[in-house]
């Protein structure tokens, strides 16, 4: 598995986009929110902002070939860091263990 520790924060952030919707995918959801405390990721997904960088350019293209197979619409929300603190804490810490996974704690 790759480990996802030493890339810059908005790739990380859509690395992550890319496995939930995978596994939203798996779990046939019918409703998907994604949400981040990066509102440069919201609005790059929701196509409000360019994309420059070439490897961010091809993960966003891959979060939107993974909503289409989702057949389902997804929400992207932006919410302020300090009250995305333990999701922040649980990616510090997979990322810490450089398995790029979230443990359960």
């Amino acid at each position: 598995m790759q480990n996802i520790s030493v890339e810059p924060p908005i790739i990380k952030l859509s690395h992550a986009a890319i496995l939930g919707l995978k596994r939203a995918i798996e779990l046939k959801a019918s409703s998907v929110e994604i949400v981040t405390d990066s509102e440069l990721l919201v609005k790059q997904a929701k196509g409000e902002y360019r994309v420059k960088d070439p490897d961010l350019s091809a993960r966003l293209q891959e979060l939107k070939a993974l909503e289409i197979e989702l057949g389902e619409p997804v929400n992207y929300r932006h919410i302020r860091r300090e009250l995305n603190k333990r999701a922040d804490d649980l990616a510090n810490k997979a990322m810490d263990q450089g398995t790029g996974k979230l443990s359960k704690s």
